[in-house]
């Protein structure tokens, strides 16, 4: 099954050094890969380009914005509930690695600063959802959660602060293969 996902993310900073950060609202947009051997399993992959950051407290009276966005590739296991219907949840769970495409700010001026940021950052993703059949299609809402692992600032001590995000999309996944394993036209 293959398709298109959209949705959007609850993003902030988390961390010791991320006091200061409170959580926006950020866009994700992307597609999905997922090979089924058996009906209550699954491996996908998806390509995402999400947008990450926070506003960050600068002084009692400043609020700015961090912006962050990557190319996101999770590698995710799907468990899927047996359950009669078309309505099937499911969990995942699975790494991820996000590639930076940019990085700006609005602290002093809208500014670019994507060289002060790490280039990869790592993490894991876990959520579920629920997949709803509609005949040799799918409609998937999903909900998640990502925390980042890597500090983000490209420093040689950096503070401790990661990505920490919310994710709620849905996808529409088109089967290649019925059941029986032959390619759908």
């Amino acid at each position: 099954m293959m398709g298109p996902k959209v949705g959007g993310n609850l993003t902030t900073l988390a961390g010791k050094d991320a006091a200061n950060a409170s959580t926006d609202i950020r866009f994700m947009a992307g597609g999905f890969l997922a090979i089924k051997p058996n009906n209550q399993f699954a491996i996908q992959v998806e390509a995402n380009y999400t947008q990450k950051g926070a506003r960050v407290r600068n002084t009692i009276l400043a609020t700015s914005e961090i912006g962050l966005t990557y190319v996101e590739v999770p590698l995710l296991a799907k468990f899927s509930l047996a359950t009669p219907g078309k309505a099937i949840p499911y969990l995942a769970t699975g790494p991820y690695a996000g590639f930076l495409l940019n990085a700006r700010t609005t602290y002093l001026n809208d500014q670019t600063v994507t060289q002060q940021y790490k280039k990869v950052d790592l993490g894991w993703s876990a959520g579920g959802g629920l997949e709803i059949d509609l005949g040799n299609k799918w409609l998937m809402i999903d909900l998640r959660y990502t925390p980042g692992f890597v500090r983000l600032p490209e420093q040689s001590n950096p503070p401790a602060i990661r990505n920490s995000v919310f994710t709620l999309s849905t996808a529409l996944g088109f089967e290649l293969f019925d059941r029986y394993g032959n390619r759908r036209h």
